[in-house]
């Protein structure tokens, strides 16, 4: 876990004197009897996007000036707990919601370790997944008000603030309370569980989907509708509304009176704490006259104007336009579900890379020439799911686009991005032809090599130029041949002998091919977003970062890779994974060197 100011905290990296750590700057605080003032995330006019709030109508106000008894927990955590205020976050909110029905994920988020007790010192803390990695993000309790009253997120219990301030520090590492003005249930319910969410659009005749649901729910993870301005005309009509996310809060079936068939129903909250659905399994509908009282309380049936209400899945996936599923990251299934070393439902991958202009940004598929240098990332399935006839894999991939909101006001310089998925059988290069070692270059070798049979890196860029004029490739250069001879001296004499020299001539007539294969017009290099596909037609696959990498070392200033570089990444690449291969045991990707084997190998290579 990082703390904020930290290096990949996702905020800008401070001075360690700057590192916000939540127990350190608490004891200075009550050490020095002061109250925490957040420095990173101080307050502003709210006003400045709040056309209806004037501006003399705001203050920043601390619990203790709200009410006389603050409390940051009242009789625990509930959904609630948590009611939408003025700012259009309901996304953010019935995210909260669905997420204190898992005790475990709420109480990392939401720490208990802190309040309104003898360690109160105005500062807060919460934990949140961000690209990968937990931070913990501290705030002060300053609140935005108007006439006393919270502007935003609110308890139904006046003095219960955790949620409150929950709100606050989400705000923060978005960047602003203005950036939570809109979005997507999907990306909260990641930042509360470092999992992985799946939307599906709902059609109201197909019912598979309420299984997934339903099993999705006994799997512990978190839920959430929402209803497009497309879907019905009119639904406020039935007490629920358009462009607004609903938290799901359990999903059963019940059996029906005299009936053998079971009912699926779906609890459902709104995040306003109030306004509810008013048609068929309502509160106050007679379809609930035909339930026993003792399945009623079963399955928690309350009949309050508190915003949660039940529908039937017919009339959900009649009025709700998508369901989002946020699955929980393996340390987050309870092992008890699981059973004593019973394996885990789901494992977890995280792949990190990036689009660098003119080497991996190729765009969607409608640009042939460069859609295949985007970044790549390959898995293999291996583990059939349970009860599964049929040996099929479930595998569920989310693309996340880092520090979107934080530039949510640049609306021109917004980028639509996505994923494909392929299936591949078979990678392998369509004309790879190594060719026969030429008597001709065999001959030459041994006049240049002289007496000891062997030549220099000066020696061997004679033969390579003799050898390349007859394909019209450029002539190798000095720093070329020399890390040529570095990289083939198995023996470690400085020099190449026939043998050593005949394994480099395979390896360049291989690379050769490869090279001609993208410089297609003969210009005498490839374009950097044109090697990670010529690595791939030979089998190596190499991850987004790596490829950053060879392009920054081999190519110019105009993201040009000309031939002989190209030869020398290659060879240097396939040198590098066979002296990795020599070492390779148990079946495990790693290795081991002493020092004196890693110099010598990193010197020679």
């Amino acid at each position: 876990m990082l703390n904020i100011g930290e290096r990949r905290s996702g905020f800008r990296q401070r001075p360690a004197g700057f590192i916000q750590d939540f127990d350190e700057l608490r004891n200075q605080c009550l050490k020095q009897k002061i109250l925490f003032k957040d420095p990173e995330f101080d307050t502003y006019d709210l006003s400045v996007f709040h056309k209806n709030l004037q501006k003399n109508q705001l203050e920043w106000r601390r619990p203790k000036e709200i009410t006389n008894d603050p409390k940051f927990f009242v009789q625990g955590a509930s959904r609630f707990d948590v009611r939408q205020g003025k700012l259009g976050d309901c996304w953010l909110v019935a995210a909260i919601a669905a997420m204190t029905l898992n005790k475990e994920v709420f109480c990392n988020v939401v720490p208990n370790d802190q309040g309104f007790g003898n360690t109160y010192a105005g500062i807060f803390h919460f934990k949140f997944w961000q690209y990968g990695t937990w931070i913990n993000v501290v705030v002060d309790d300053r609140l935005p008000t108007s006439g006393g009253e919270l502007l935003f997120v609110k308890s139904s219990t006046k003095n219960e603030f955790w949620s409150a301030l929950l709100e606050k520090a989400y705000a923060k590492i978005q960047g602003s309370y203005e950036a939570l003005d809109g979005g997507l249930t999907n990306e909260a319910m990641e930042a509360f569980t470092g999992g992985v969410s799946e939307m599906y659009e709902l059609d109201q005749g197909k019912t598979s989907l309420f299984t997934t649901m339903l099993n999705s729910f006994q799997q512990q993870s978190l839920m959430c509708g929402r209803i497009y301005p497309t879907k019905l005309p009119n639904p406020e009509d039935k007490g629920i509304f358009r462009k607004h996310a609903y938290s799901i809060t359990k999903v059963i079936y019940i059996p029906e009176t005299n009936n053998a068939s079971n009912i699926p129903l779906i609890r459902l909250r709104n995040p306003w704490g109030k306004v509810e659905w008013n048609g068929r399994w309502s509160d106050k509908s007679d379809e609930w006259f035909t339930i026993p009282p003792q399945l009623q309380q079963s399955i928690g049936l309350i009949k309050e104007d508190d915003g949660e209400f039940w529908m039937s899945y017919k009339d959900f996936a009649k009025y709700f336009s998508a369901v989002v599923i946020c699955h929980l990251a393996p340390d987050y299934i309870d092992r008890e579900q699981q059973g004593a070393g019973g394996p885990k439902k789901w494992d977890l991958s995280i792949f990190e890379g990036q689009w660098v202009r003119g080497v991996t940004a190729g765009g969607c598929n409608q640009f042939h020439e460069t859609f295949s240098s985007n970044p790549q990332y390959y898995i293999t399935l291996g583990d059939p799911d349970n009860n599964n006839a049929k040996d099929i894999c479930t595998v569920v991939i989310a693309l996340l686009l880092k520090g979107t909101r934080r530039k949510q006001k640049q609306k021109d310089k917004s980028s639509s991005f996505g994923i494909y998925v392929y299936d591949i059988k078979e990678l392998a290069l369509n004309s790879n032809k190594s060719g026969d070692f030429s008597k001709k270059f065999k001959k030459y070798f041994f006049k240049v090599a002289g007496s000891d049979m062997e030549v220099d890196w000066m020696e061997l860029k004679n033969i390579l130029d003799f050898a390349m004029k007859e394909t019209g490739k450029t002539k190798f250069s000095n720093d070329v041949c020399r890390c040529l001879i570095a990289m083939m001296d198995w023996d470690r004499s400085g020099k190449l002998g026939y043998k050593e020299f005949q394994r480099l001539w395979v390896d360049i007539r291989q690379w050769q091919v490869v090279f001609e294969t993208y410089d297609k017009k003969n210009k005498g290099y490839i374009k950097g977003f044109e090697l990670r596909p010529a690595l791939s037609s030979v089998g190596y696959h190499i991850k987004t970062r790596t490829i950053n990498t060879m392009c920054h070392r081999y190519a110019n200033k105009k993201g040009y890779i000309m031939f002989d570089d190209f030869i020398m990444c290659a060879i240097r690449l396939k040198t590098t994974i066979d002296m990795f291969k020599e070492h390779y045991t148990e079946n495990k990707n790693i290795v081991s060197f002493t020092l004196e084997e890693w110099v010598e190998k990193t010197f020679y290579s």
